[in-house]
């Protein structure tokens, strides 16, 4: 693969991997009437007002916001000292909000199930699991519903959303794929071929240290008192 293809490959995968963070982070704001201030603001909304309508810790929340603007959906008045003061949707924001916060509503709910994915492919089936994620595999066939946009910048807003969407659904599955050897499968063949030697599978690595390597989150940790969050169960069906 030449290094044009492999950087393609990579902004896929990356894109894809955004989305994990991005649905829920963007569903949240929408609930705590963030991105109704953004949407509605004639120009910069300062940060101290986002707290105030949203009540939200002030650090997860610059998170939040940050991660917005790497995703070129927000743009950020910073100060000297580096802190963000200030902040307002993009173009290409207004495009992305018009779309993504009911779709991104629909994957949120599966990502608790995502956790424990692995344990459902190799352990007993899950009834509950698989409708659940028939459905969001038939809703990615037909591309979530979001039609083509009417010009180029609209139509990449569309695809972003897409991959984020996606990529809920894939990142799972890119974990627990080479767990039952499908990738060791595909990439034998090739490897024998050019005669390389095959890797060895690594350790599985779960979700929580997933993120905490990718968006330095740590999830078990608890903001109020310092000390640290367990699983105590998953919720598997709807209510």
């Amino acid at each position: 693969m030449v290094t044009d293809e492999r950087a393609a490959v990579r902004a896929v995968v990356f894109n894809h991997l955004a989305g994990i963070a991005m649905a829920p982070t963007v569903r949240a704001l929408a609930d705590r009437g963030a991105l109704e201030l953004l949407t509605e603001a004639p120009g910069w909304v300062v940060f101290d007002e986002i707290v105030k309508r949203t009540r939200a810790n002030r650090g997860y929340l610059r998170v939040a916001l940050r991660l917005m603007a790497s995703s070129g959906w927000l743009s950020r008045h910073v100060e000297q000292s580096g802190r963000d003061t200030a902040y307002q949707l993009t173009a290409k924001g207004r495009l992305a909000l018009e779309i993504a916060p009911q779709p991104y509503g629909e994957v949120v709910a599966f990502l608790p199930k995502a956790i424990s994915f692995e344990d459902h492919v190799f352990g007993a089936s899950n009834a509950p699991l698989v409708s659940a994620l028939s459905e969001l595999v038939e809703r990615a066939c037909q591309r979530w519903g979001i039609r083509p946009g009417p010009d180029t910048d609209s139509e990449e807003v569309r695809d972003q959303v897409r991959g984020h969407l996606d990529g809920v659904l894939v990142g799972p599955v890119m974990v627990v794929l080479p767990q039952a050897g499908v990738e060791e499968a595909s990439v034998a063949p090739q490897a024998v071929a050019r005669k390389e030697p095959m890797k060895e599978k690594t350790p599985r690595v779960d979700w929580a240290e997933l993120l905490r390597r990718t968006f330095d989150l740590d999830v078990f940790a608890c903001v109020r008192c310092g000390g640290r969050r367990r699983v105590l169960a998953y919720v598997m069906a709807y209510a």
